[in-house]
């Protein structure tokens, strides 16, 4: 799969989209090609392929917060409850009615962002070469 690039002018697979371009997060294009059916689910098939075709190649592994698609939309915060070494996220609804019930949590803390998973491949230049014994 193909896809016009705005940014560099020229027709890119979506595989050196995903993992090379730095501008992924921020493409009208990308983001609008990944909600369409199932294209994010061959996206990372065709990464998943790649990394088991390619097992020396360096990459790293980015987590990304995931950006509200609209400014006025209301999040929903989330929060880490954990209670006898048992770790629960629950949104403030859900809190409310553990304690009602009289489930006590040993600490709450107030989930950041949700984030996701990126794989980037590292430029050539960049890797560190071991020295051989």
């Amino acid at each position: 799969m193909r896809l016009h690039c705005n940014t560099f002018g020229h027709w890119k697979d979506i595989l050196i989209c995903s993992m090379s371009c730095p501008y992924t997060q921020r493409c009208k294009q990308f983001q609008k090609w990944q909600e369409e059916g199932d294209n994010k689910v061959q996206m990372w098939n065709r990464i998943m392929d790649y990394l088991r075709k390619h097992p020396n190649n360096a990459y790293e592994l980015l987590l990304n917060p995931i950006a509200s698609k609209k400014t006025r939309e209301k999040v929903v915060k989330r929060y880490v409850c954990s209670r006898d070494d048992e770790i629960k996220i629950l949104d403030e609804e859900e809190i409310t009615q553990h304690l009602l019930d009289g489930v006590m949590f040993d600490e709450i803390f107030e989930l950041g962002r949700e984030m996701e998973v990126q794989i980037r491949l590292v430029p050539a230049g960049k890797t560190k070469k071991t020295k051989k014994t």
